[in-house]
Parts: C-alpha cells; sequence; structure tokens
C-alpha cells in the first residue's frame, strides 16, 4: 500500500482555497498510486483561531459541501471515500 502525506501553506478562514489545493494534492497523490492521502489537521479551515466562536463560521457539517467534494473527486479518480 502507498501513502501520501500532504504539507501545503493552509490560509485560515479561506475554505475554498483550501479544499481547491487538497483536491490538487488528492489528485497528485492518486496518478502517483497513493491508496491513502493523508491531509494535515485543520487542513480546510485553517490554524490559530483565537476561540471556537471565531473557527465557527468555517465548521462544515459530515457529510457536506467538502466531504461531497472529495467524494466526487475519488469517484472521478478512481478511489474510496
Amino acid at each position: 500500500m502507498k501513502i501520501a502525506a500532504v504539507q501545503m501553506d493552509v490560509t485560515i478562514g479561506d475554505v475554498d482555497k483550501n479544499l481547491a489545493v487538497m483536491l490538487d494534492r488528492l489528485a497528485e497523490s492518486r496518478a502517483a498510486h497513493a491508496s491513502l492521502t493523508i491531509f494535515p489537521e485543520c487542513a480546510l479551515t485553517g490554524y490559530c483561531f483565537e476561540n471556537v466562536a471565531e473557527a465557527r463560521p468555517f465548521a462544515q457539517p459530515v457529510p457536506g459541501p467538502a466531504t461531497d467534494a472529495f467524494q466526487s473527486a475519488l469517484v472521478e479518480l478512481g478511489g474510496h471515500a
């Protein structure tokens, strides 16, 4: 089994940009035949919010927009969600 660990610059509060980078890295890892791709904790929302109230507007449900995007990408790339 090939595993890919992604190291990426995360932009705090920019969920759309972070998601786009994550999906690009997922495509790269699948092209390199990785069976499992690991992303940093808080890669979607960014790190270092001062408190929960500050982070809450960027939270998403599961399932939700980001998980739906990953599932669609994995169907296209040939993988499992």
